[in-house]
């Protein structure tokens, strides 16, 4: 199901709330704005919209508090619309892009299995020496 437009600006509390983002990750309600329709059932899809409302009715300091009511209220179709949630955020451009950025400036550790001193004997024998570049 598709999330309907009308629904999105309540869901962005509560995306918000579960996929917050970080230094390196947007935000949920930001990923999901180019991203793929969650896959819910109607149901689920109905579940969604009232928990939506209610966060998004709650004040600020109260959010978080709310969505774990929530959880502890109904906890099969939370796990539903969450799963559908990061399966989708997992799945937009920006995630991606930013998880392999991550990615490509991590610290490389040394293999624990290979053992550096191996190369010492072909470094130097002659034919090590050669094809060393």
């Amino acid at each position: 199901m598709a999330i309907p437009h009308p629904l999105w600006a309540a869901s962005a509390a509560l995306f918000d709330i579960l996929l917050p983002g970080d230094k390196h990750f947007p935000p949920a309600s930001v990923a999901l704005r180019e991203g793929p329709a969650l896959p819910l059932s109607e149901e689920d899809g109905r579940w969604l919209a009232a928990a939506a409302r209610r966060v998004a009715d709650a004040p600020a300091e109260t959010r978080i508090e709310r969505t774990a009511e929530l959880e502890r209220e109904a906890p099969e179709p939370f796990a539903r619309v969450l799963t559908a949630l990061t399966a989708a955020y997992y799945r937009t451009r920006c995630v991606q892009a930013a998880a392999i950025a991550l990615a490509q400036h991590a610290p490389v550790e040394a293999d624990p299995v290979f053992d550096e001193t191996l190369l010492d004997r072909v470094r130097a024998t002659r034919a090590g020496a050669a094809r060393r570049i």
